[in-house]
């Protein structure tokens, strides 16, 4: 490995006031279950959990924008909620009903320069209400869709809440005006490089259904998600690579620490503690290097996950191979991208558009 991409892989960028976010997301994903531990519904809590990562929207907008955008962002992942919860264990329209929403999800997230988590949440909620709502028979938690919906409301309610009520201080509230005066104008635009994520993401939505439903039921968002981990972004095939390059890294750091969750098997408040240390860490390490920023995010899916009954060697066993086949199928995408790319320059070729 040469210097400069072990550089780019493992370096850490300067960033400049990380922590108030990575505070934020923390007190999101750590209210909900401890709220749920009291009042003894654990499940409640975990799934709220799920609800509560709408504080991951938006980053770079104003408080004030994030709370008159956040409704229509939680509205949204409530369709897709009640759409996974409908279908359950209906395999392969749920997985269809998930492609489509990756690939509509992406479109407008990009159209909108929304940024990052971008259709990431749309594709996960759609397919763990259909796991959460599945009987144990079936491989799934057994919830009702009211549990399920309600939880990620309250969850979203939390969320909102911790972005919003720091508007109270003097101090923030004219921080935060002067960053909405610095605000970029909201567009709906879908230039060339719109149009070539979206249709990368459209032919891995495709793919993804097959390799899924050969997989099963706790699969059934986890490939997809681990596609648009990759492919979301970048326009420029080599950024795109190079993206899949630290996704696969940062899973091989994450199945470390996996390993040793695995061991310890946190449970109740030491299991709180360590995924609002794990979102923590995210939050700090995103803008300086995603590398070690996907490490510390996919223990921290794992512990969700897990929370609907299964050990957490179990669920980590399930995301080593959704994300393994994930970067396949984005593989293979980029790979008809580059073909696309040198067949385009070749001499005497033309291209329209």
């Amino acid at each position: 490995m040469s210097a400069t991409l072990w550089r780019q892989l493992f370096a850490l960028r300067p960033a400049t006031r990380q922590w108030p976010g990575a505070v934020q997301a923390a007190a999101a994903i750590t209210i909900p279950p401890l709220v749920g531990l009291l009042v003894g519904e654990p499940r409640w809590g975990s799934v709220a959990s799920i609800g509560a990562l709408i504080v991951l929207h938006l980053p770079d907008r104003s408080r004030r924008e994030r709370a008159a955008a956040f409704p229509v962002i939680a509205a949204a992942l409530h369709v897709a909620a009640s759409i996974g919860a409908a279908l359950g264990t209906a395999l392969i329209p749920g997985l269809i009903a998930m492609s489509v929403i990756a690939i509509g999800g992406s479109f407008l997230s990009q159209a909108l320069a929304a940024g990052p988590p971008g259709a990431l949440f749309l594709v996960l909620i759609t397919g763990s209400a259909g796991q959460l709502v599945a009987p144990a028979a079936k491989g799934g938690a057994g919830m009702s869709y009211l549990e399920v919906i309600a939880s990620l409301a309250g969850g979203a309610i939390v969320g909102y809440i911790v972005v919003v009520l720091p508007l109270v201080v003097p101090s923030i509230r004219a921080s935060d005006r002067e960053v909405f005066a610095r605000r970029t104008p909201w567009r709906f635009a879908a230039p060339a490089s719109v149009r070539v994520v979206v249709a990368r993401i459209s032919v891995a939505a495709v793919l993804a259904v097959p390799v899924s439903a050969f997989l099963g039921l706790h699969h059934a968002a986890w490939v997809m998600l681990a596609c648009l981990g990759i492919l979301q972004k970048d326009a420029d095939v080599h950024s795109a690579i190079f993206r899949g390059v630290q996704r696969l890294t940062s899973t091989g750091l994450a199945i470390l620490l996996v390993i040793a969750l695995a061991l310890i098997e946190p449970q109740g408040f030491a299991r709180i503690a360590w995924a609002a240390a794990l979102i923590f860490v995210f939050e700090l390490l995103l803008r300086r290097n995603l590398t070690w920023a996907l490490a510390a995010v996919t223990p921290m899916a794992v512990l969700l996950a897990s929370a609907a009954g299964q050990s957490i060697g179990e669920v980590a066993d399930e995301r080593v191979v959704d994300t393994l086949a994930g970067a396949a199928i984005a593989a293979i995408v980029l790979l008809g991208a580059v073909l696309v790319e040198r067949k385009r320059s070749r001499p005497g070729s033309t291209h329209v558009g």
